[in-house]
């Protein structure tokens, strides 16, 4: 059985990923094309991993620290350092469970922008373009 020949206006996208035909069952990949591809998921990978470690982060961050004002601002009033500590936990574990959606949602946009800003900008050696040769 004779293997039909296409040429690369006949085969989808051939030309975008550079893809070359040799012989019975054999293809090459231009290798600039390798590059581009796997730069690219690395870039994306590494930013599905800094966004779920921002994201646990700063969620962690925001209920520390609006916990940790809303308490002071209960507790400030009393007299009485028992009673203000327990309001003060009590004010705390309010403003989580009354703020829940802003504090994820905010975690959220926060965590994205900034796994994608540190994924894409190159400031990671991973994600970098290499080093162009000088001109000889």
């Amino acid at each position: 059985m004779e293997m039909q020949q296409y040429s690369r206006a006949q085969i989808p996208f051939a030309s975008f990923l550079s893809f070359q035909w040799k012989g019975k069952y054999e293809w090459t990949v231009n290798p600039l094309t390798t590059f581009i591809v796997m730069t690219l998921l690395k870039r994306i990978v590494t930013s599905i991993v800094l966004f779920v470690f921002f994201f646990v982060v700063a969620y962690i961050a925001i209920c520390i620290v609006g916990g940790a004002i809303n308490g002071a601002m209960a507790g400030a009033g009393n007299p009485n350092s028992q009673e203000a500590t327990k309001l003060g936990q009590q004010a705390g574990a309010d403003f989580v469970m009354h703020n829940l959606r802003m504090i994820s949602w905010s975690s959220l946009v926060v965590s994205l922008v900034l796994s994608l800003g540190l994924s894409f900008s190159g400031i990671l050696p991973w994600c970098r373009k290499p080093a162009q040769p000088p001109p000889l």
